[in-house]
């Protein structure tokens, strides 16, 4: 596993290439129509026709901001009635609206479509909505990055979905962690979230990548999380100051993440079951991989530490789409927090000479 593992980071796309490959998604993007909700018309055929845009595909994220926006409940009202009935109680509802949205529509990818001259619906947002573009953050890290040594970074995940754009880089230089038998070889690096569709803000956060295994693990709370920004108008030198601000001391935070890490294996868990649950009910839908989360961890050790679980974690966020698989890694992350949390906040049920199993709350972006 671990040459498979090298072999992997050496044929990863470095920093130059991936910024050209977001680059090529921001070109597909059309100039932004705002236009007031009633000029919109609903078809048939499960699209909208937007004045001097023309027909637009609905992606699963552009049609839940329309269902939220109209207030319907797509599946539930319309899975036994025609297309023509569905698009009448649509257009209903736009006719009685007020209020103007921004339509953000882009050209379909390779794997959308079929057709080059579809167009797809991306996002109905608010007509003050002014996402950050990707290849501004990317132009500004590579001057942010300790010594502008981006030719170190690689990238380990990049996914680009209907709601957001993942990018993990890691730094090339390995680092070794524990001691003995027990000790192992892991990347440090980032993780960049962004999107263009107002599903969530612009956010790098610390990651790690253990080499063993191919697990992948976000730290997202305190002075982990290295930079957090809402979608709104911002010049480049401002953006350049909080991202040279992010990568500011980073070595220390990678070291410090790392040595929790550490730490976390000689932390038992003292109740497996409510620890999980707590942190699975965090985020809606991510109960569904509890079962497959308890077999990884039961299967892998006897007396489960805080190390253990936070691997279950990640070993199946590794099968999960980006977006749940972002959760669980952050979610692994918050258990190496636990001693570093606020005396006054309740703790999870996990520790070193615990008794009495308690729960913890976790904001998310």
């Amino acid at each position: 596993m671990t040459l498979h593992t090298l072999q992997l980071l050496e044929r990863s796309p470095g920093f130059e290439r991936v910024t050209d490959r977001v680059r090529a998604e921001e070109e597909l993007w059309n100039p932004d129509t705002t236009l007031p909700v009633r000029d919109l018309t609903a078809t048939p055929h499960g699209t909208l026709w937007v004045p001097d845009v023309g027909e637009v595909k609905p992606t699963p994220w552009s049609r839940r901001q329309l269902a939220t926006e109209l207030g319907i409940q797509w599946n539930r009202w319309f899975e036994n009635v025609s297309g023509s009935e569905a698009s009448e109680e649509i257009n209903r509802r736009f006719r009685r609206s007020e209020k103007q949205w921004k339509v953000r529509t882009r050209r379909a990818r390779p794997d959308e479509s079929a057709d080059p001259e579809v167009c797809i619906l991306g996002a109905l947002v608010s007509p003050t909505y002014t996402p950050i573009a990707t290849t501004r953050v990317l132009n500004g890290l590579s001057q942010a990055f300790p010594g502008s040594a981006t030719s170190r970074l690689v990238a380990w995940r990049t996914d680009f979905t209907d709601r957001s754009l993942h990018l993990s880089f890691l730094d090339t230089k390995p680092v070794s962690l524990g001691s003995g038998s027990m000790k192992e070889t892991y990347y440090v690096g980032f993780h960049l979230r962004n999107s263009s569709v107002g599903f969530t803000a612009l956010t790098l956060h610390v990651f790690f990548l253990r080499l063993a295994c191919t697990n992948g693990m976000l730290i997202c709370e305190g002075r982990f999380r290295r930079l957090y920004r809402t979608h709104r108008p911002i010049d480049d030198v401002k953006l350049h100051q909080h991202l040279e601000q992010a990568f500011s001391g980073i070595g220390e935070i990678w070291q410090h993440g790392l040595s929790l890490l550490d730490a976390s294996r000689r932390r038992n868990l003292v109740n497996l079951e409510l620890t999980l649950t707590s942190l699975l009910r965090k985020v809606p839908g991510l109960m569904a991989y509890r079962k497959a989360i308890t077999a990884e961890l039961l299967s892998s050790s006897t007396a489960p530490s805080v190390f253990d679980l936070a691997q279950a974690l990640t070993h199946v966020a590794k099968s999960a789409d980006p977006e749940p698989r972002f959760e669980l890694e952050r979610l692994a992350g918050s258990l190496l927090l636990e001693d570093e949390a606020n005396e006054e906040s309740p703790k999870i049920a996990m520790g070193r000479t615990q008794s009495t199993p308690e729960t913890t709350t976790q904001r998310t972006d």
